[in-house]
């Protein structure tokens, strides 16, 4: 749990989620398998790039809210697979469906490589590639809503608001989500620039009432080109039912331009691939003349020396 040195100040303690859940916890035999998936999945070279204090406060998180809620689980952005076999682990536990998604289909084949590999697929697991946007297109939850969603993909600033857009908005009663590298900076000025998850996700949320820091407290050491800000938690959980109504109207207002952009986008490519039709008919069409008047044009030369050998052959 993190505690204090933050820039943003955040109001809810993780002992709450106690009461904002379940008070469920999760037992030592699934403590251990836990543990043993991760050990696994290092073996593998194919282990989650999240700390340990973030996946345990994930699946902490999951167990609560499963006691809760009937829904399924949706991870997106699987990278290698590592976190997608322990939710996959505790989907299997409480015969849950689980969608694990990834605009990467190669992502999408490694995930469900190690998956195989570990002996955690079953009937309920289901892979999707797309975005959230394309995903919630063909997959409507309002029936019943998701217990948890698991947010790694888009880093980028606008990537990450139309993320949680399209879940405010297609999943307004999920009682969980969960945002990875809200504290994450690149050195790289242009990287630097588009990325800025914890911007997109305050942008939205409006303050961070319901927010809770999960994972490591970032102090600015630098790994490859990239760091976690000082003071900046790894990743967060955010609880939709004390976000302000505002929000959703927000998220809503969001779906429905895209949408429209989404439908003009259609039409004009609908528009665009008719004429391409046309287009090639009216070819098709003109090379079938050519070629009815040619054959017309060889038959009536073979009927004129027809005749001509017939006058020739009576004068005789």
């Amino acid at each position: 749990m993190i505690q204090n040195q933050m820039p943003v100040e955040f109001n809810i303690e993780y002992d709450e989620i106690n009461v904002l859940l379940s008070s469920a916890e999760l037992s030592g035999p699934d403590i251990e398998n836990l543990e043993k998936i991760r050990k696994k999945s290092k073996e593998l070279e194919k282990q989650s790039l999240t700390s340990t204090e973030y996946q345990s406060s994930t699946l902490d998180a999951l167990n609560k809210a499963i006691h809760l809620h009937g829904g399924p689980i949706i991870e997106l952005g699987v990278y290698k697979g590592g976190l997608s076999c322990q939710l996959c682990y505790l989907s299997k536990q409480h015969d849950r469906d689980i969608y694990i998604i990834d605009v990467s289909s190669e992502y999408i084949e490694m995930a469900r490589q190690q998956i195989i590999d570990q002996g955690l697929l079953h009937s309920k697991v289901h892979f999707f590639v797309g975005n959230l946007c394309t995903f919630f297109e063909e997959h409507n939850f309002q029936l019943l809503p998701p217990c948890m969603i698991v947010v790694d993909g888009d880093h980028s600033y606008f990537g990450v608001r139309e993320d949680l857009c399209n879940i405010l908005f297609h999943t307004p009663d999920v009682p969980v989500v969960v945002l990875h590298d809200f504290g994450l900076r690149y050195d790289n000025s242009t990287r630097r620039a588009e990325n800025n998850v914890s911007g997109a996700i305050l942008d939205i949320t409006g303050d961070t009432n319901a927010l809770i820091p999960i994972g490591f407290l970032g102090d600015g050491t630098k790994r490859d080109d990239c760091y976690f800000q000082k003071g900046y938690p790894e990743g967060v959980i955010l609880f939709p039912s004390l976000l302000k109504p505002a929000v959703f109207s927000v998220a809503y207002s969001y779906c429905a331009a895209a949408s429209q952009k989404f439908l003009v986008k259609k039409h004009k490519t609908e528009h665009t691939n008719l004429y391409n039709e046309l287009q090639q008919q009216k070819e098709h069409n003109a090379l079938l003349c050519s070629h009815l008047s040619r054959s017309r044009w060889i038959k009536t030369g073979r009927r004129i020396g027809f005749l001509k050998w017939i006058g020739k052959f009576l004068n005789t």
